[in-house]
């Protein structure tokens, strides 16, 4: 409703940060997806309130768009906290299933490569989030844009790596 209702007064900046927002969750989901099908273990309640967390911090960041990019950089801080800390857990939770050993050693370094580019991510929003905080009112226009271009690049190469992730898993199912 925030894009359909106000895209004809969205800057370049805003666009960026929707397209940046969609592929967050399409990221969050895609994760989701992959880990519930490829392991197996019996859910427990933060496996159920997850997604509706996941879902909050989607509605932020839609919202955040016509707030401005700090708001929006810390909608994209939480997603990267979400992200770190679902990787341990996750871990946890398959490790308590034997027959999930072999798909967690498969995918160990993949899953290494992702955890790094998160945190990568989250380090790069701290910075941008307390730059924009600092120089909000000599913030240009290019310079925001530049801030949102920067993390829909760490959003670009989260999705590839999605996507490798994704299909290693496949190829994984597929050799069993």
């Amino acid at each position: 409703v925030v894009v359909a209702d106000h895209y004809g007064s969205f800057a370049p900046t805003q666009w960026i940060m929707v397209v940046s927002s969609f592929g967050l969750m399409i990221v969050i989901w895609s994760h989701t997806v992959a880990e519930s099908l490829a392991l197996s273990w019996i859910p427990n309640f933060p496996d159920i309130v997850a997604p509706f967390v996941a879902g909050v911090m989607e509605l932020y960041l839609n919202h955040a768009l016509q707030v401005g990019l700090s708001a929006w950089l810390a909608g994209v801080i939480g997603v990267c906290l979400f992200l770190v800390a679902a990787y341990p857990i996750i871990e946890g939770l398959a490790a308590t299933a034997p027959e999930n050993d072999a798909m967690m050693a498969h995918l160990r370094p993949q899953r290494r490569f992702g955890l790094r580019l998160v945190i990568a991510s989250f380090v790069l929003n701290v910075a941008l989030f307390i730059g924009s905080l600092v120089f909000q009112s000599n913030l240009s226009a290019m310079t925001s844009t530049l801030a949102a271009f920067l993390t829909f690049a760490f959003v670009v190469a989260t999705l590839t790596h999605e996507a490798r992730y994704f299909g290693l898993v496949n190829l994984y199912a597929r050799q069993s």
